[in-house]
């Protein structure tokens, strides 16, 4: 089985409702003042990506230590999102 290398992945823009959409399919998360990053996890490999591609491992070493002792549940490579605040 060949492994592929996971890349960055452009991610979908927000936009602003008056209303969020009702329904059991949606979830909804507020806004807080920070940064939005992507995550790679392959194995004990991990990079943080901004919205926009560019490159933030090195200046996260304690979130990519941290994110690299998470388990995984297969050898498959992980795509995660989320907001940072400090």
């Amino acid at each position: 089985m060949t492994r592929m290398r996971l890349s960055f992945v452009r991610p979908l823009s927000p936009s602003a409702s008056v209303r969020p959409p009702k329904g059991d399919d949606w979830l909804h998360e507020p806004k807080w003042d920070g940064f939005r990053f992507q995550i790679i996890k392959d194995g004990a490999r991990v990079r943080f990506s901004s919205r926009s591609g560019a490159e933030y491992t090195e200046r996260l070493p304690r979130m990519v230590e941290a994110f690299a002792k998470l388990p995984t549940k297969s050898a498959m490579p992980m795509v995660s999102q989320g907001e940072t605040r400090w």
